[in-house]
């Protein structure tokens, strides 16, 4: 069949096109794999932004105040009070809190970092709240307020950048000091403690893990730098590939971040130092969050039986479907019965960082980087060394 010379020159320009078309969409292929979060018909991550928008327009953040003239008085705040501030945003943010959520807009600007610290301040306002119900003696409900927060802060990292992941994490460790608080203060029931430990096992096993979010935030940079910098592009794409297999790896088993020498003097792209930050701060958040549902499996079996049981290994099954291990050792908590420098009756431990089981005596510190974690009676992870 003869074909007119114009026809056949569009024909072969168009097929150009395509093959060129074809390697432009390959090269913008990530080279490594993309976790895959479709959005929900009804996303819990637009009523977390309009939640931060009411508090804004509201003046939500008077409850600060209350705190910080409380803690200036050397008296304990009123965290009722200060809670009430924030009660129009959490009615919202409550509408859809338990939807599925998919973190949208990837393409961080500065002007979403105020609306994420708007939402860490509603994580903080529901902390208020648990400890206020705690003062008022309804240990129950501060457990559903406790709840709450952690449920925030798993849904601000799904599908998130570094920066979700890192406020994510704050909010985890913001619902977990409430719940040591409340321990501490007003026990609630058995079933309520044995309750929330089942929650809480299956809520932070859906929490984004710190390799995917490392691939979300690479995949955002390599697109942006593609352009303008399409050779430095390839190298940090390649150099995040190692550093996601790193990430995959159980925290006792990675050891140093891979080094980064391909990239040195490059500006505004993560370092090795901050995956390994991030890795640290994502860890500390699985033990903690692990470690305190040990914790109300123990205080229910003590509320049952009037003592602490001999061995962690009593709480399973009626108390907690079974053990989770410590993330730092890959093994289980440490558990100590019997009184330990006057902290109760009993001790329960991740060994940190450093992996050395220092029998609770050498509490860890952010300064020296040693020490054991605490998770009961009272988790005090930041109070440097005991002698």
């Amino acid at each position: 069949m003869y074909l007119p010379r114009s026809l056949l020159v569009a024909l072969i320009a168009a097929c150009v096109v395509c093959i060129a078309y074809s390697i432009c969409v390959d090269a913008a292929e990530p080279a490594f794999e993309l976790p895959q979060y479709p959005e929900p018909p009804d996303n819990a991550w637009s009523y977390m932004l309009r939640a931060a928008q009411v508090a804004k327009e509201t003046d939500a953040d008077s409850g600060h105040s209350v705190i910080m003239e409380a803690q200036r008085d050397g008296v304990e705040p009123d965290y009722a009070k200060a809670a009430a501030s924030y009660e129009p945003a959490l009615k919202v943010l409550r509408e859809g809190l338990y939807n599925d959520c998919r973190v949208l807009g990837l393409e961080f600007h500065e002007t979403d970092f105020p609306e994420l610290m708007g939402i860490r301040n509603l994580a903080r306002a529901l902390s208020w709240e648990a400890r206020g119900h705690a003062q008022q003696g309804n240990p129950d409900r501060a457990i559903e307020s406790i709840r709450d927060c952690l449920r925030l802060g798993r849904n601000i990292s799904t599908n998130g950048a570094l920066i979700h992941e890192l406020i994510g994490i704050a909010i985890g460790a913001i619902g977990t000091q409430a719940l040591s608080d409340a321990l501490n203060t007003a026990m609630p029931a058995p079933e309520k403690l044995i309750e929330f430990a089942a929650w809480n096992e299956q809520n932070r096993r859906q929490w984004q893990s710190t390799a995917d979010a490392i691939a979300i935030d690479a995949h955002w940079i390599v697109a942006r730098r593609r352009t303008a910098a399409p050779e430095l592009a390839d190298v940090f794409e390649q150099y995040v590939v190692r550093v996601i297999e790193w990430a995959r790896q159980p925290a006792h088993l990675r050891g140093p971040v891979p080094d980064e020498a391909e990239l040195a003097g490059a500006e505004n792209l993560p370092t090795a130092a901050t995956y390994q930050r991030l890795a640290e701060k994502a860890t500390m958040n699985e033990a903690v969050l692990a470690g305190s549902s040990i914790r109300c499996a123990l205080e229910a079996y003590n509320i049952r039986e009037s003592n602490y049981p001999r061995t962690l290994a009593k709480l399973v099954p009626d108390y907690i479907a079974e053990l989770p291990l410590d993330a730092w050792s890959g093994r289980d908590f440490r558990y100590i019965l019997g009184s330990l420098d006057g902290m109760g009756g009993y001790l329960l431990y991740s060994v940190g960082p450093d992996g050395d089981d220092d029998m609770g005596l050498v509490v860890w510190s952010p300064d020296d980087r040693d020490g054991d974690m605490l998770i009961g009676p009272v988790r005090n992870i930041f109070t440097g060394r005991r002698e």
